[in-house]
């Protein structure tokens, strides 16, 4: 028999250890095993990360119990003096296999020394969360170890195939590739800055960079929605840089903006509606010709337009759907003081083909990164510009009472709160995403801790993202019916597919309490009535 197949033969896991530290000439030799283990196309990817100091050690105990759903007085590690962390890097395709055969390689050269092992899992879960990302990044480790960092479905399998085909490579050193690229287009944020307005600071950064490090014709695409003028503003960065180097490069700035929805976002780049291009000069219009050559083959519609009609052409169209979306909701809390049924009205003004169908549905307001920023946004355009954007400036007012009307439905039908035990089913801004920002149930949830409830919460996505915004504040649930059960009240704030059809007679042996507030319309009346809930909607008395 091989010394290797005895040392398989004979590890065991051991959960109970001395407090005796390994020599650190033992570990290396251990790490230096799993170094050696097989990777996919021999990248060598995982990172090993020794933990010996006792304070990150017992760090990472107590976070990796918390997520066991364990007190932070169990240690998961047995006692453990050493913790080697292994980290697969997830823009490898085979990183699940890369990370397994190195650990399989750590524990039997450990056994193989005389030092016993476990492993022990949970680790991704502990460098996902904020805290594990901080950890990685005080010890200067930088990379993709943990999931994508957004949701988007399809997103995490696309990435990873044209990573694997050589197609896609991801740096945070723009200028290490700039000599390589005819196109860098600028997707940066541009959040809300105090009075409204877009904050440009990330866009004008992307610009000074670009005039620091370009040595040839190169043009800066804008993908980013930013207030007309923004073009200007970048191409004069640009030129100030080139000026400090003493260099005559020629550049292009064009505006190319995303009308991508999240949840379908993957779909909407395939098959766009329209590609809207802004571009100054005919050089740079050859070039994003030639970008966008297979939508053009496959008569798709590629617009090309001046810079400042490419900017006003995204906030535009997102202020002209939410406009349609506060329209709708003020008609629909009239439709409820007047007898009318909101979803009646929809289907009747829908079939008018200078309507349409889409954007014509009452809830409890919009929310996300798009709509509330551009909304804002293009508010102080017109402010800046000596002009009030009075129909704007009114569907933002709709929009943020209307984020209130399902706690202001739920305080109508129970009274006071206080103690009551509140289920929210729904987190996210809208199905198919994990993004909370301006979601209407983060406006509903701080109405009812302020007022005493207690509140349990389940999301199929969302629920990490609200973690990190409000903590432990509220009562994070497994499922649909692990969420209302004991409630007082159930309270739909997302229209998730799995959320359409629950099995209301379980519900009913399992939730003490009849009120039913539906925030986006989706449940029978009928059906709820029958069975002994008093139940609620918007727009329907």
């Amino acid at each position: 028999m091989s010394d290797v197949l005895e040392m398989i033969k004979t590890r065991r896991s051991v959960r109970k250890y001395k407090n005796d530290m390994v020599p650190a000439e033992i570990i290396d030799k251990i790490i230096e095993a799993g170094t050696y283990a097989a990777t996919g196309m021999d990248r060598q990817s995982p990172i090993i990360l020794a933990v010996t100091d006792k304070e990150l050690r017992d760090k990472l105990s107590k976070m990796n119990s918390r997520i066991m759903g364990k007190s932070e007085d169990f240690d998961p590690f047995y006692g453990a003096p050493v913790v080697l962390v292994v980290l697969a890097d997830k823009s490898m395709p085979t990183y699940i296999y890369d990370g397994t055969l190195v650990m399989g390689n750590l524990m039997l050269e450990a056994h193989a020394l005389g030092v016993d092992s476990c492993w022990i899992h949970r680790a991704k879960e502990e460098f996902e969360s904020e805290e594990g990302r901080e950890i990685l990044k005080s010890l200067g480790i930088e990379g993709n170890y943990g999931e994508m960092p957004i949701y988007e479905p399809g997103l995490e399998e696309l990435v990873k195939r044209n990573v694997e085909y050589g197609r896609l490579m991801f740096t945070t050193d723009l200028p290490s590739v700039l000599d390589n690229v005819e196109v860098v287009f600028s997707a940066v944020g541009t959040p809300p800055d105090e009075d409204g307005s877009a904050d440009l600071k990330y866009v004008l950064a992307v610009a000074k960079q670009f005039g620091q490090n370009i040595n040839k014709y190169t043009i800066l695409v804008t993908k980013s929605t930013v207030p007309v003028g923004t073009a200007k503003k970048v191409k004069a960065a640009i030129q100030a840089e080139l000026d400090k180097r003493g260099v005559a490069i020629p550049f292009d700035v064009a505006s190319n903006p995303e009308f991508l929805k999240e949840g379908a976002a993957i779909k909407d780049f395939m098959s766009p509606d329209r590609v809207v291009v802004g571009t100054e000069s005919e050089k740079a219009k050859e070039v994003m010709t030639k970008l966008y050559q297979p939508f053009l083959i496959n008569n798709f519609r590629v617009i090309f337009m001046d810079i400042p009609s490419a900017e006003m052409t995204k906030y535009a169209a997102n202020a002209m759907l939410a406009t349609r979306i506060s329209f709708m909701n003020d008609i629909a809390n009239l439709c409820e003081r007047v007898g009318a049924n909101v979803d009646h009205v929809r289907k009747g003004i829908g079939a008018d083909t200078r309507i349409g169908q889409k954007f014509l549905y009452a809830g409890c307001g919009y929310g996300g990164s798009c709509f509330p920023k551009d909304v804002k946004a293009l508010i102080h355009t017109g402010i800046d510009n000596g002009y009030h954007m009075e129909i704007i400036e009114a569907v933002e007012h709709v929009n943020e009472k209307q984020k209130s009307i399902v706690y202001d439905k739920l305080i109508s039908l129970i009274g006071n709160v206080k103690d009551k035990t509140i289920a929210v089913l729904g987190l996210a801004f809208k199905p198919e995403t994990d993004d909370m920002r301006e979601a209407p149930a983060l406006v509903v949830i701080d109405k009812l801790l302020k007022d005493g409830a207690k509140i349990r919460v389940f999301d199929p996505i969302a629920m990490p993202e609200c973690k990190r915004r409000i903590g432990e504040t509220v009562i994070y649930t497994e499922n649909l019916y692990d969420c209302a059960d004991g409630a007082d009240a159930l309270l739909l704030m997302t229209e998730w597919r799995q959320f359409r059809l629950p099995t209301w007679n379980v519900i009913s042996k399992i939730m003490p309490g009849r009120i039913i507030v539906d925030g986006r319309n989706i449940w029978n009346r009928t059906e709820l009535e029958e069975l002994g809930y008093s139940y609620t909607r918007i727009g329907e008395k």
